[in-house]
C-alpha cells in the first residue's frame, strides 16, 4: 500500500512538472528574456553593444539605434564604417565625421577640411566663378574656405585661385603669385566678386591683383574685374549680361535684370536699385551697400545670387 501511494505521489509531481513547462513557453510575441538582457535576479544588467539588435536607441550603450542595430556614435571604435552612426565613416578606427568642403556653411573652423570658417571667405560654383554665399549684409553666412595652391581639388571651384589642374590647386594672377607686387588695394566692395583677393592685403604680401580690361592671360572669369573671353579680360558694355556691377564698363551699373546700363538718375536712386558708393548724394536714403539679389546667368540659362551694391 505505502509503494502504491509512493508511485502515485510521483505521477502528480511529474504532472505538475509538465504543466509547468507547458505554462512557461511564451506566446506568439511574447518571447523569453536572454541571459545577455537578465541576471540572475531578473533585472537588465547591460545595454547592447555595437552591432547587436535593437528596437530603441536606449538599448544600446552608445545611445544610437538605426536600422535595428546599435551604432557607434562620433568618436566610437569601429572596425567598418557600417559599424557607424549614419553621417560618419570608419577612418583608422575612429567613427569620424567627414569635414565639410569648401563653401559649406560653417560655425567652426574645426568642421572645415580647409581649417577655416568665416564670413569673409568668399564661394564658388564647380566652374570657379564667385557666387553668393547666402546671408545679407548684416548677417553674413559664415563658410569654409577654399583651398590654397598646392591643395588637392575635386573642382575649379575648391581653389581659391579657381584653377584646378590635374587634381591640385594651381596659381593664377591673383593667387600664389610669387613674381609680381600687389598694388593699393581698394577700399570699395573689395569683400564681393571676383577682386575678394585684394581685401586685406598689403603691398608686400605675395597675392596680386586680377587682371585688368584689356590684359592678357586670364582662365575664368575669377582672374579678371569683369569677364574673361579668349583669354582676355573685358569689362562688361552697356546692353549685355552682367553679374555685378563692377563688371561693366565706364562706371555703368548692372541692372537688376543682369544687363549693364547707364544710370539716367545720377543721385537719389530710390531703395532696392544697383549704386556705386562713389557719391554720398547717389541714393536717396544716403547709402549704398552689398546686398543679396538674383540676376540671371551670363548665359541666360538660369538665376544665380550675387552680393552687390545697392542703395538703402
Amino acid at each position: 500500500m505505502l509503494g502504491l501511494k509512493i508511485r502515485n505521489l510521483s505521477l502528480v509531481l511529474l504532472l505538475a512538472t509538465v504543466v509547468g513547462l507547458a505554462a512557461a513557453q511564451p506566446s506568439p510575441g511574447h518571447e523569453l528574456a536572454t541571459e545577455d538582457d537578465f541576471g540572475i535576479f531578473g533585472r537588465a544588467t547591460s545595454l547592447r553593444k555595437v552591432g547587436a539588435k535593437c528596437k530603441s536607441s536606449s538599448q544600446c550603450r552608445s545611445n544610437v539605434c538605426e536600422g535595428g542595430k546599435c551604432k557607434a556614435k562620433y568618436g566610437g571604435k569601429c572596425k567598418k564604417t557600417s559599424a557607424c552612426a549614419s553621417g560618419s565613416t570608419c577612418t583608422d578606427g575612429v567613427c569620424t565625421v567627414p569635414l565639410l568642403g569648401p563653401s559649406q556653411p560653417c560655425s567652426n573652423a574645426t568642421q572645415c577640411a580647409s581649417n577655416s570658417c568665416s564670413t569673409d571667405n568668399s564661394c564658388a560654383d564647380a566652374a570657379g566663378n564667385i557666387i553668393s554665399c547666402g546671408g545679407d549684409y548684416y548677417n553674413p553666412q559664415a563658410v569654409c574656405g577654399r583651398y590654397d595652391v598646392g591643395h588637392t581639388c575635386a573642382n575649379a571651384g575648391e581653389c581659391l585661385s579657381g584653377i584646378c589642374k590635374s587634381g591640385v590647386c594651381a596659381a593664377n594672377s591673383a593667387v600664389g603669385c610669387k613674381t609680381k607686387e600687389c598694388g593699393y588695394h581698394w577700399n570699395l566692395y573689395t569683400d564681393i566678386g571676383p577682386w575678394y583677393w585684394l581685401y586685406g592685403h598689403s603691398v608686400s604680401d605675395p597675392i596680386c591683383r586680377p587682371y585688368f580690361d584689356g590684359e592678357q592671360g586670364c582662365r575664368s572669369d575669377v582672374d579678371c574685374i569683369g569677364l574673361c573671353q579668349d583669354g582676355t579680360c573685358k569689362l562688361v558694355p552697356n546692353g549685355e549680361h552682367c553679374i555685378f556691377t563692377q563688371q561693366c564698363q565706364d562706371q555703368n551699373l548692372c541692372g537688376l535684370d543682369g544687363i549693364c546700363y547707364t544710370p539716367t538718375e545720377l543721385s537719389n536712386r530710390p531703395a532696392g536699385q544697383p549704386c556705386r558708393g562713389e557719391t554720398y548724394d547717389e541714393c536717396a536714403g544716403g547709402y549704398c551697400g552689398s546686398q543679396t539679389l538674383t540676376r540671371p546667368t551670363l548665359d541666360g540659362s538660369g538665376n544665380i545670387t550675387v552680393y552687390d551694391p545697392l542703395c538703402y
